[in-house]
């Protein structure tokens, strides 16, 4: 999973993503580590801008970030669709947790993946790294079943 802000930016990162035993890794799930650990770093005072190519982090980061009080939002998704899969569930509830914390505003984009855009091609590049081993774990709480194990 990668985050990249800019050439030499201090909160860039890339790492391997420590799943529990058995627990297999899939693209949505180091999207979804690479936003959560974003939000982490951030400064929830400062705005933040978030482009990805990952439809799923971003509809899940979007139904988290419009859900009001018990997970619900009017008329929208509720974070409970998007954490059904227990692959990654607990990461969306972490993200909407990370999201209610923020005082700064966030802003979500698409961008279109390997159509090169370069900052996008970079993250992809780190990302790739980071799945190889290289680099450390990123710090996120494990999680498996839709909640802590």
């Amino acid at each position: 999973a990668a985050v990249f802000y800019s050439a030499g930016h201090e909160l860039n990162t890339h790492g391997r993503l420590t799943l529990p035993a058995g627990a297999p890794a899939d693209s949505n799930l180091a999207e979804l580590a690479a936003l959560a650990h974003c939000l982490l770093r951030h400064p929830r005072g400062e705005p933040l801008a978030v482009f990805s190519d990952s439809m799923h982090a971003l509809r899940c980061a979007q139904a988290a970030a419009e859900s009001g009080g018990g997970g619900r939002g009017r008329g929208r998704r509720r974070v409970s669709d998007q954490t059904q899969d227990g692959r990654w569930g607990g990461l969306v509830l972490l993200i909407q947790l990370l999201l209610r914390l923020r005082r700064g505003r966030t802003a979500f984009f698409k961008v279109q993946a390997h159509k090169g855009n370069r900052s996008n091609e970079i993250a992809d590049a780190l990302a790739q790294k980071g799945a190889g081993g290289d680099g450390s774990p990123l710090p996120l709480p494990a999680f498996s079943g839709g909640g802590p194990p």
